[in-house]
């Protein structure tokens, strides 16, 4: 069943939750520029702080949504579609959190440059899922404001299908890479190499919150 919600001038939950996935996206883009910084060895402090700072933006975000949300009659979404998109854009930011927090614990270094040129390959590639995640959440408000037209439903199913896409991506991109680091086992140091498939695992992991959220999306505009 399809609600239409009563718009809030600026503040209406779907365009707080755009807010929130703009600032997933915000949070990739500063966790390239971390992981590209720690391989040339300028990663410093500032990379965590503006992390945190992000996070802490997007909390306060997400608990005025919540407080929004649960005073209005109707909603575009079913409560649980609604809150599991809030909490996997959530997610994104968590995930790039601790991926900085890991950086900031160690340091790794003499990285061969092909390993370098494929994780910064699986951050673009994650980079782009999520780029695609924000415009499938965005494309909502205009479903909405169309009231639903044949044309814009369409449209947001190629955007979830592209989500699809760039995951899969990722996913090939990130199977290279742990090969190519499994294959230096003899010549870098065990540890190192733990720690940096980790870190590419959790990269890898914020693509798949980006195909959850537009998952969602799909299973919901079909009730």
């Amino acid at each position: 069943m399809r609600f239409i919600e009563k718009m809030i001038p600026e503040e209406s939950p779907i365009q707080l939750l755009v807010g929130l996935a703009r600032r997933g996206e915000t949070a990739v883009v500063l966790l390239k520029d971390a992981i590209q910084d720690y391989f040339e060895k300028k990663f410093g402090e500032g990379h965590l702080n503006r992390v945190i700072d992000l996070e802490r933006d997007a909390d306060q975000l997400k608990a005025k949504l919540k407080r929004i949300y649960q005073k209005i009659k109707y909603s575009y979404f079913e409560k649980d579609d609604f809150l599991y998109i809030v909490h996997k854009s959530d997610e994104i930011l968590d995930i790039v959190r601790d991926v900085v927090i890991m950086l900031d614990m160690n340091r790794v270094d003499d990285v061969p440059e092909e390993v370098k040129d494929r994780f910064l390959e699986l951050v673009d590639s994650v980079l782009s899922t999520i780029r695609e995640t924000v415009e499938a959440v965005e494309q909502l408000k205009v479903l909405a404001e169309t009231d639903f037209s044949p044309i814009e439903e369409e449209k947001e199913r190629r955007e979830v299908f592209d989500v699809s896409m760039e995951e899969r991506e990722v996913d090939t991109i990130s199977r290279d890479l742990g090969k190519k680091l499994y294959s230096l086992k003899n010549s870098m140091n065990p540890v190192d190499l733990i720690f940096l498939n980790k870190i590419a695992r959790l990269v890898s992991k914020i693509a798949d919150q980006g195909k959850d959220i537009t998952k969602r999306i799909n299973s919901a505009i079909l009730k």
